[in-house]
């Protein structure tokens, strides 16, 4: 069955927690996020270390960049087109719907 592909130490835990033997498990999911605290690092702790994060704070100083850019009147000196592209997923190998793999 498909308990045979799963870590036998983590079936006993979550037999344990629930209190029932492992082979009353039919199935699980199991999802694992980071839980310690944001910190700053760098020489001068000009970095912050966080996770969930990155694609957050890269999507909006992308849209402050342009939007400073054309604040300061330098769009009508522009030679090449300015744009920002952002995907519902940051993985850049993403296949999913509209990743940024995906075929859109």
């Amino acid at each position: 069955g498909w308990t045979e592909y799963q870590e036998p130490l983590l079936l006993q835990m979550i037999a344990s927690e629930l209190g029932i033997d492992v082979k009353c498990i039919a199935d699980f999911e199991l999802n694992l996020f980071d839980t310690q605290p944001a910190s700053l690092g760098g020489i001068h702790s000009e970095f912050i270390h966080s996770a969930r994060l990155d694609n957050l704070a890269s999507c909006f100083l992308a849209v402050q960049s342009i939007v400073d850019h054309i604040l300061d009147g330098r769009l009508t000196d522009d030679e090449d087109i300015s744009l920002i592209a952002m995907f519902d997923h940051e993985e850049v190998g993403s296949t999913s719907a509209n990743g940024a793999g995906s075929p859109i």
